[in-house]
This record gives C-alpha cells, structure tokens and sequence, in this order.
C-alpha cells in the first residue's frame, strides 16, 4: 500500500477587514489604520453605552483569577459548569451590566433582547422551578440554624 500524497498549499495572505463602509479615504492603508483606531476606541467603551458593537467583559465574581468573558452566553455557561452551587443565585442577581430582571422566573439578563429570546423560548417555567426549589433551599437551611 503506497502512501498518500498531500499537495502542497499555497501561501495564504490575510488582510483586515475594511470596516468603513462608504469611508471617503482613498488610501487602503489609512483606511485599514483608520479601522484599527476606531477598534481600539470601542473596546475602551462602556458596556452600559448601548453600543450593540462593543464588546463587553463579563466578569466571574467567584473565580480568584480575574476570569471574564466576551459575553454573557459564555459566562453563563462558565458558572453551570464550573459554579453549579452559585447559579442560580448568579442568575437571579442584578447588576450594572445584567439589569433585566424576568418577573416570572427571576432570572436577570444583560439586553431586552436576551431577555425577549428568553420568553420565546419558554424557559420561564424551567427556570421558575429552579428559582422555586433553590429558595426552599434557602428556607431549609434558615430551619437547620434554628
């Protein structure tokens, strides 16, 4: 059985992204300079600025390291995985950056939007039986101190 042959692959030059559509520059290089500036500036933003383009960094409060993510969908996750005790108390908390609070379940959530997709999807009566039977938890260990 002879061995297969890979051919070789061209070289591959990647270039950014021109990002400033209908931009009057007439100089791909200032224009690409222009691109990267205007990054730069919208990651220092403010996540509350309402900017949907600004990326904002999402910190885990229970992690020593300083751990943050991109996005609230990551952090989620993070805590399931990682802080599966504190979830629920971390999704029911409301913060600068996680204001929205679902007034049938009590999970909060970063944008309207986020929000909206929630109620679409129906989870209200997953997340109120884990809100419901983490606050029995709570009642149970207040009975125990007694």
């Amino acid at each position: 059985m002879t061995p297969i042959q890979i051919p070789e692959l061209p070289e591959m030059t990647i270039t950014p992204l021109d990002t400033s559509l209908g931009s009057a520059s007439s100089s791909p290089e200032k224009s690409s300079q222009q691109s990267a500036e205007e990054t730069s500036e919208e990651l220092l933003v403010s996540p509350k600025s309402g900017n949907s383009r600004t990326p904002a960094e999402y910190h885990c409060k229970i992690c020593q390291n300083g751990v943050s993510f991109p996005t609230f969908g990551l952090l989620n996750v993070h805590m399931k995985n990682d802080h599966e005790q504190e979830y629920i108390h971390f999704r029911i908390t409301k913060t600068d950056q996680i204001s929205i609070r679902c007034s049938i379940c009590q999970f909060c959530f970063p944008a309207r939007n986020h929000y909206e997709r929630h109620l679409n999807k129906k989870s209200c009566v997953k997340n109120k039986r884990l809100y419901d039977k983490y606050v029995e938890s709570l009642e149970d260990d207040n009975d125990d101190s007694d």
